[in-house]
């Protein structure tokens, strides 16, 4: 039963983003979307 507690606590922990997390995957998504942005400009995909 322990194990299965400590189970549900480390997913629940790990739910929870704190700011670097949060900052990289907004810096992420804008990478991707420029990169998107850059295709569909040059009607080439990397």
């Amino acid at each position: 039963m322990s194990v299965l507690a400590l189970a549900v606590i480390g997913l629940a922990a790990c739910e929870e983003q704190g700011p670097a997390e949060e900052l990289g995957e907004r810096i992420d998504n804008t990478a991707e979307e420029m990169k998107e942005a850059g295709e569909a400009a040059t009607g080439k995909q990397a």
